[in-house]
């Protein structure tokens, strides 16, 4: 008793539903695995051609220049230029010599209908693709 209160011997059986839980839990938990793509003093990085789940994003700007990373719901880099807004999934400001992370963990991650491609831009928004004045590396970790 503690506070007027049993105190089960076993946290399973005070909650049943709990074995259940942890049981299809670690089912998930084995059918899962992970890829890590990653590129080193590129501007852009293709994770995949096709559909996919990104867990979490990690870039560094190895230049001077300010700029975004985005990312791009499609099955190749794009052309330099105005971007589809509705295919910008994305988009957060790094700095000159910065880093950042986008991290959808533990939550379901981002999915990706099309292609998954992360890129720096050094345009004034993240809707314009201007390639060549950030370098960096950018690591991505899927689902897959």
């Amino acid at each position: 008793m503690l506070g007027g209160y049993a105190i089960a011997s076993s946290p399973i059986a005070a909650f049943p539903d709990l074995a259940q839980l942890i049981s299809i839990a670690a089912q998930s938990a084995v059918n899962v695995t992970t890829a890590v793509v990653r590129t080193n003093w590129a501007s852009a990085l293709l994770v995949r051609a096709g559909n996919g789940t990104v867990l979490n994003v990690q870039a560094t700007n190895f230049s001077g220049n300010a700029g975004f990373l985005v990312g791009y719901n499609a099955p190749a880099i794009p052309a330099d230029g105005a971007l589809t807004p509705a295919l910008v999934v994305d988009c957060v400001p790094i700095a000159a010599y910065g880093s950042v992370r986008i991290s959808d963990q533990p939550g379901l991650g981002t999915n990706y209908t099309q292609g998954i491609v992360y890129f720096f831009t050094s345009a004034a928004t993240g809707y314009t693709k201007a390639s060549g004045n950030i370098a960096g590396s950018i690591r991505a970790v899927m689902v897959q």
